[in-house]
C-alpha cells in the first residue's frame, strides 16, 4: 500500500479499507503531531490523538470528492485542527460548568437558607473593640504589640518592660489569642 497515491487510498476508505486507512492517516502523522502539540487537552495522551486523527480522516475520506478537491493534506488539516479546537471548547466548558450552579453568598443569606450565630464585625466600631483590646493588655503585652506592629526591636521591648525577651516572645503568642478572642476571627 505504501506505493498507492493519497487518491488511490480515499478510494480504499471509502470502500472500508481499514489498512488504507491507517496508511493514510501515518502520511499525516506530522500533522496530528503538529496540532497536539500545540492544543493541550486534559487527559489526552498519544493513543487517544492516533484514534481522533483515524477519525477525522475517515471522515474526510467521505467527505472528499476528487472533482472538486485537489489537495486532501490541506483539506484533512483543516478538518483535524477545527475537530481538535470543538474538543478544546468541550473540555473547557467542563471546567466552567460548577460556575454555572453558582450562587452569591448574599442571596443564600437573604433568602433564609443560612443563619448566622457569628456576630458580624460591622456591628460594633472598630475603634472601640480595640481600645477593648488593648485595655486587656498587659505592662509587658503591650510591649510585645508594639514589637508586633514593627515599631520597635524586642531588645528594646524588653528592655522598657524590665523582662527577658523570650517573655517578650511569649506575650506575643497571648496578644494573637486575644486578637482572635475579641475580633472574632476564628468564626
Amino acid at each position: 500500500m505504501k506505493n498507492l497515491s493519497d487518491y488511490q487510498l480515499i478510494e480504499l476508505v471509502k470502500a472500508k479499507d481499514n489498512g488504507a486507512l491507517f496508511e493514510l492517516t501515518m502520511r499525516y502523522q506530522p500533522v496530528v503531531n503538529n496540532v497536539r502539540s500545540r492544543i493541550y487537552i486534559r487527559h489526552f495522551d498519544v493513543d487517544d490523538w492516533m484514534q481522533e486523527a483515524l477519525i477525522i480522516c475517515y471522515e474526510t475520506c467521505c467527505l472528499f470528492d476528487l472533482k472538486k478537491n485537489r489537495d486532501f493534506g490541506a483539506f484533512f488539516k483543516a478538518n483535524f485542527v477545527n475537530h481538535s479546537k470543538n474538543l478544546l471548547r468541550y473540555e473547557l466548558a467542563k471546567q466552567r460548568e460548577p460556575y454555572s450552579h453558582a450562587v452569591s453568598y448574599e442571596a443564600i443569606r437573604d433568602s433564609g437558607t443560612i443563619s448566622e450565630g457569628a456576630v458580624e464585625l460591622s456591628d460594633y466600631p472598630v475603634n472601640v473593640r480595640f481600645q477593648y483590646f488593648l485595655s486587656k493588655l498587659s505592662h509587658t503585652e503591650l510591649y510585645a504589640f508594639l514589637v508586633l506592629l514593627g515599631k520597635i526591636d524586642v531588645r528594646i521591648a524588653a528592655k522598657k518592660a524590665n523582662c527577658s525577651v523570650e517573655q517578650i516572645i511569649s506575650a506575643k503568642g497571648r496578644i494573637k489569642r486575644k486578637m482572635l478572642n475579641i475580633f472574632n476571627f476564628d468564626k
